[in-house]
């Protein structure tokens, strides 16, 4: 408990840090998703979104638990930046795959 005591300015600070992180990603988020989505269904797709989001974080929190509990303190770390980079390489690949042609300046 002392050290958790000591440690209150740190917290409060990665607190703090997240706050701006979430804060930071959120709407980005949220606009490449309206991006994606024609204009007559945003809010449906906004809706599917954040219901994915929240299914997600579920198991993802409980996979993460486990990893702890059973493995070590840093697995979950490293599980979470294998599934970091993996979701990298899906963005790219839909991207990559879904990218709009370009409006050409010349008129032929």
């Amino acid at each position: 408990m002392d050290l958790a005591l000591h440690n209150t300015g740190a917290i409060v600070a990665l607190f703090a840090l997240y706050g701006l992180y979430s804060a930071s990603t959120d709407g980005i988020q949220k606009a490449f998703i309206s991006d994606l989505i024609d204009r007559n269904k945003k809010g449906t797709g906004l809706g599917i979104y954040n219901a994915l989001l929240g299914i997600t974080l579920l198991p993802a929190s409980l996979i993460a638990g486990a990893l702890y509990d059973k493995v070590n303190s840093s697995v979950p770390f490293y599980f979470g930046a294998a599934m970091a980079s993996l979701a990298l390489l899906m963005l790219i690949i839909f991207t990559v795959s879904h990218k709009k042609p370009s409006k050409s300046l010349s008129s032929h």
